[in-house]
């Protein structure tokens, strides 16, 4: 997996744009002043974030046609595992522009404005999968006869939608709790702890004893790995703790340079090991197994950290170079605006392919899915564009 509830932030008004500043209680004036600014680098990740999720989804499509364990399996699942962070650096970008203390967004208007604007996103793209992507585009060719089974399927998938719109609804509850995480955020000692218990508690601790059950049957591990279960940390852990990650990561200044460099190994190293770990445990239970590519596992989270703090830093650095041009800004705050859109026609696009039998992919799966990629979010961006001046319909987009 989004503007997402990320993407809505930082395009909503110059208003909004201004108010991203940061509790001075939490970090210095000189973080302060450089939060103020608009955030560039924040507009390329999410750019990426968004070809990443189409690179998942690819993905996924090469399996109508490549055996399991193929070379074509394998190199799917490649793609698949790398681009995992996707959904976590769209939910830290949110946190980045969403979190701050200071901004004055009451429950009023967060139920009024932006609860609201998603809801009224969903209801039209589920209106618009469950008509034209089910009965026009029709992915898989499937025949429909009208009667009551099929009348219900209509009415379920106009209140549940398609299968990547669970984000959407995933951002409602963030910003339904969105009031307790800006409370967690204006007191850094409290911020700093509940990452920390989140990451270790409700991913770390977990993801070791799965790595052991799968390894290593021991009853007695396993005994209190049932015994951590019982404390429930979930409560505190998911998408909640990438939400507040992002703020922490962006108003945090890390200014050892020696600990970025071992973050972004450990990134590499984690995204490696979700992709093992697909292939081994997939090889030796001969299906596939993704114990290890949730997106709030903590292997997919390090990597995410890692991509976030690359932008940052590195990338942001030459980005700032660049963005010195008027047309290349522009450019990028074009696209950037366009991802929430890309993100919910995407599956459109992904489907009319399958359906044309379009899949050029196939002759090599491991070069060309990155290319098929790109190639539908180019499709996707330059619709949504078009149907942005469309007066009704923009207000979806």
């Amino acid at each position: 997996m989004t503007n997402q509830i990320e993407i809505n932030i930082q395009d909503e008004s110059n208003e909004e744009r201004e108010n991203l500043l940061t509790s001075v209680d939490t970090v210095k004036n000189e973080i302060v002043k450089e939060y103020k600014k608009h955030l560039y680098w924040i507009d390329a990740l999410r750019i990426l974030a968004s070809y990443m999720v189409i690179l998942v989804h690819s993905s996924f499509y090469t399996l109508y046609d490549a055996k399991f364990l193929s070379d074509g399996w394998v190199s799917s699942r490649f793609w698949d595992s790398i681009s995992r962070p996707c959904v976590p650096l769209f939910i830290m970008i949110s946190g980045a522009l969403f979190l701050d203390p200071e901004k004055n967004i009451s429950i009023s208007k967060m139920y009024k404005k932006y609860i609201y604007r998603i809801v009224k996103v969903l209801l039209f793209w589920n209106i618009v999968y469950v008509t034209v992507g089910k009965f026009i585009i029709n992915g898989i060719n499937v025949k429909y006869t009208w009667n009551k089974e099929l009348i219900f399927k209509i009415y379920e998938e106009t209140l549940m939608g398609k299968y990547h719109l669970w984000y959407l609804y995933m951002c409602i509850g963030l910003y339904i709790i969105t009031p307790f995480a800006r409370a967690i955020c204006k007191e850094k000692k409290l911020m700093n702890y509940y990452i920390s218990a989140s990451l270790i508690l409700s991913q770390a601790i977990p993801n070791v004893f799965t790595l052991i059950k799968l390894f290593w049957e021991n009853r007695y591990i396993e005994t209190i790995g049932k015994l951590v279960g019982k404390l429930q940390m979930n409560i505190i852990g998911g998408y909640a703790c990438h939400f507040v990650l992002g703020y922490y990561l962006t108003t945090h200044e890390f200014r050892n340079k020696t600990k970025l460099i071992f973050i972004w190994i450990t990134g590499i190293l984690c995204e490696l090991f979700t992709y093992s770990m697909k292939i081994i445990l997939s090889k030796k239970n001969q299906k596939e197994i993704g114990e290890f590519d949730g997106y709030t596992k903590i292997n997919v989270t390090v990597a995410s950290i890692a991509i976030f703090l690359f932008f940052k830093y590195p990338f942001n650095k030459l980005l700032t170079i660049v963005i010195r041009n008027n047309y290349f800004k522009t450019t990028l705050l074009k696209l950037s605006s366009l991802t929430f859109g890309i993100y919910q026609i995407h599956v459109c696009f992904l489907e009319l392919f399958l359906n044309l039998n379009i899949k050029y992919y196939k002759r090599n799966i491991l070069l060309l899915v990155p290319v098929h990629a790109l190639l539908i979010w180019i499709l996707s961006a330059g619709t949504i564009l078009l149907m942005k001046k469309i007066p009704f319909v923009k207000e979806f987009l």
